[in-house]
């Protein structure tokens, strides 16, 4: 089969989706795709970046024709004019798509977003297909681009999306289902190794000379909505050096939007204060995105001292129309600094939430914004890992990713609040040339590559390790439920495309009936492999994932249950199957569940 001429890599972030693409005839240069989309009524641009951002217009609301893309017209607004729509009706715009992906306390396929606004009057859409129509827009851009270009449809091209590590495997189906649905082959990579596949690339073999034997790299990327960890270690094979993913974090729903609204929040506070306003929700949204657009002209640009924030108002409100505010410079990072990225000892942890008895369903967003406290818990829950493998209890070297660390300031601050906890004489180095915004979608591509044998591979395989629930065989007790034990079917660091078949043993299957099937996955357990059975799994950094019901038909007409031998299978493209194999032959596939299941 021939080999597609161009790999692609996709970022399809929280806030801002990129894409970089290279020539596979001598993969030297990977290239920024800039991405056609409306900035405004009638005007088309190219941006490096497309916010992930969707608008869904009322009828009449916008003029015949403002939705219009050089390859169709649209009932829907992605990107800058989206973003920019949206901060006039927020209740019309789709924002975090991403994130909503992982949130299990939600059908992620039904109908949900704009979330909070009312179905009558706005046509919602799913987060699946939030995702997905970001993803068409890139695929369409691509094709109209390169429509006279020969070979260069975007369906035949090998292209590479990237996760959060922590994704656990029912959002990485999710995203899946969403690239399929856009007319996309594509193989997931997770996020903080695209950022480091990008900074091996742009170091061509120098990288040799910077990362040692037993040295580890902490991968810290902190995007609009997410933090993500990663541990990164340098190892040898046969006298060569490899790396290989060691440990990930847990789903940090913490990121650049949090600072937006803090400081949107110390503001209106001040106007509270002094001049006795008071706004409604969609007004402080409104206030926090244009805080947002402050932000980012005072992370990229050190000479912007303040800047005015407008708050958009209603002709029928107390105050008639828009306010303004001053956001400072010192504000700014004062915020930043004291709220997120305070100095802490390595032995803090994040605060637990006080829970009320009722809460409103939505993102499961961190309690606590303390990034330094997040990153002592990660750091102290793999040191343990780190020295049973041969390395230091700490990593030697750091790589920094997304927008927010474009300031020197908070760069600084957050480096000096790491190295306090390291003992004296012992520090890291910081991993410097990376692009801060592009990363992640250039090293994607240059993972395609490398699987091609252009560049080195970052060995990895499951972030996690996964299991299934099996109920304990016991006489019938009233009032009291069999205790379920968590099989292992899957252990962390199974390499993609790896089959593994449980010989030894058989389970009942129950058929002809609807059945539930609990699933649970661990970021901390290293030795558990397929069969290990743990039976306190709540009390070994065990975690439920949302269950699954399921009829599964019976070679018969009774309901009942019938030997079966388990096979798990982790797909090429980073997903999980498990299978059921009957005596005969027969083989039923279980699947995590990809909707939310009145059990979670």
């Amino acid at each position: 089969m021939t080999k597609s001429p161009y790999v692609i890599g996709i970022d399809l972030g929280t806030t801002n989706t990129a894409m970089a693409f290279s020539k596979d005839e001598d993969g030297a240069t990977i290239e920024i795709f800039k991405i056609p989309q409306i900035a405004d009524i009638r005007e088309i641009k190219e941006r490096t970046t497309l916010p992930s951002f969707i608008y869904i217009p009322g009828s009449h609301e916008l003029p015949e024709g403002a939705a219009e893309l050089p390859w169709g017209d649209f009932p829907y607004i992605i990107g800058e004019f989206a973003l920019k729509q949206g901060l006039k009706v927020p209740d019309r715009l789709v924002s975090s798509s991403k994130s909503w992906l992982c949130a299990n306390a939600v059908d992620r396929e039904g109908m949900i977003l704009p979330w909070g606004s009312d179905s009558k009057k706005v046509a919602k859409i799913s987060p699946v297909e939030s995702a997905m129509r970001c993803l068409t827009h890139l695929y369409e851009a691509w094709n109209y681009k390169f429509k006279d270009v020969k070979h260069a449809s975007f369906c035949i091209q090998d292209i590479a999306l990237t996760v959060p590590a922590s994704f656990d495997a029912v959002a990485r189906e999710l995203t899946v289902k969403a690239a399929t649905a856009s007319n996309m082959d594509v193989t997931l990579l997770e996020e903080p190794q695209a950022a480091l596949y990008a900074w091996l690339f742009s170091m061509g073999e120098e990288w040799r000379k910077i990362l040692k034997l037993n040295d580890t790299v902490l991968v810290c990327d902190i995007g609009g909505g997410t933090t993500d960890f990663s541990l990164i270690a340098v190892s040898e094979n046969e006298g060569n050096l490899e790396l290989e993913r060691i440990a990930v974090g847990d789903h940090i729903l913490l990121g650049g939007d949090n600072m937006d609204l803090a400081a949107a929040m110390a503001l209106y506070e001040d106007m509270r204060a002094r001049k006795k306003v008071k706004l409604e929700p969609w007004q402080l949204n409104a206030m926090a995105r244009s805080c947002s657009a402050a932000k980012e002209r005072m992370l990229s640009d050190n000479s912007v001292k303040e800047a005015e924030i407008i708050i958009p108002g209603r002709s029928s409100s107390i105050f008639g129309g828009s306010l303004t505010a001053l956001l400072k410079r010192e504000t700014l990072e004062r915020i930043i600094f004291d709220g997120f990225f305070r100095s802490v000892p390595l032995n803090s942890r994040p605060e637990p939430r006080r829970r009320l008895g009722l809460a409103e369903i939505g993102l499961p967003y961190e309690h606590d914004a303390v990034v330094t406290r997040h990153l002592a818990a990660f750091l102290s829950v793999n040191r343990e890992t780190l020295v049973k493998k041969g390395y230091a209890p700490l990593p030697t070297h750091l790589l920094l990713n997304g927008g927010v660390f474009k300031s020197e300031a908070i760069t600084s601050r957050f480096i000096a609040a790491l190295k306090e906890w390291y003992p004296d004489g012992e520090s890291f180095t910081v991993l410097k040339g990376a692009d801060l915004d592009l990363s992640v979608a250039k090293g994607a591509a240059a993972y395609a590559l490398s699987k091609r044998g252009k560049g080195i591979r970052i060995k990895g395989g499951t972030s996690r390790s996964y299991y299934i629930g099996i109920e304990t065989s016991m006489p019938s007790i009233p009032g009291f439920e069999p205790p379920v034990k968590a099989l292992c079917i899957a252990g962390k660091g199974v390499e993609e495309g790896t089959k593994i078949k449980l010989d030894d043993r058989e389970f009942a299957l129950g058929v002809g009936y609807e059945a539930e099937f609990r699933f649970f996955s661990s970021s901390t357990r290293e030795d558990d492999a397929i069969g290990n059975i743990v039976e306190n799994w709540e009390d070994v950094g065990i975690k439920e994932l949302p269950s699954l019901k399921v009829f599964l038909e019976s070679d018969n007409t009774d309901a009942g249950f019938i030997p079966v031998k388990l096979e798990t299978y982790v797909t090429e493209i980073g997903t999980i199957e498990l299978w059921c194999i009957s005596a005969d032959g027969f083989r039923r596939k279980l699947e995590f569940d990809v909707r939310h299941s009145d059990a979670d």
